[in-house]
């Protein structure tokens, strides 16, 4: 427990309802603001309305962000404890560790339990592809 970190066990926790939806509504910021509008989403609308209503529909379809600390998310199931964790926001999304513990020792300064295996994005995509900088599909 603490100032950022998400309280589960509190019943309708709005904050972390908010934090469910932070990465959404991330994408949804740069639609509108940041022109951000990948191409395998085909034409981009003149309407912000339509606009969002498709990138709505694409990152419902992306895999689902659990969060963790401030704007840090794990990935949920079934990636298991080799998952990493992502730093979100809006669009810039960043591997902030290779898995759980490797996140720990990164964001607080804590001694690497673990030896650091190889990144394994696989079935994350998009958000693996924005943190790598590559068009999220």
């Amino acid at each position: 427990m603490g100032d950022n970190w998400y309280n589960w066990r509190a019943r309708a926790d709005k904050r972390v309802r908010e934090a469910i939806r932070w990465p959404l509504e991330g994408v949804l910021f740069d639609v509108e603001n940041n022109v951000f509008w990948p191409a395998s989403w085909g034409e981009r609308p003149n309407s912000v309305v339509a606009r969002f209503e498709i990138a709505e529909q694409q990152v419902a379809a992306w895999p689902q962000l659990v969060p963790l600390y401030a704007h840090r998310y794990l990935p949920a199931a079934p990636f298991g404890p080799g998952a990493p964790v992502f730093s979100v926001h809006q669009t810039d999304v960043i591997v902030f560790g290779t898995n759980l513990l490797d996140y720990a020792a990164r964001e607080f300064g804590t001694t690497r339990v673990l030896p650091e295996g190889d990144l394994e994005t696989s079935g994350l995509e998009p958000w693996s592809l924005l943190a790598f900088e590559e068009d999220a599909p």
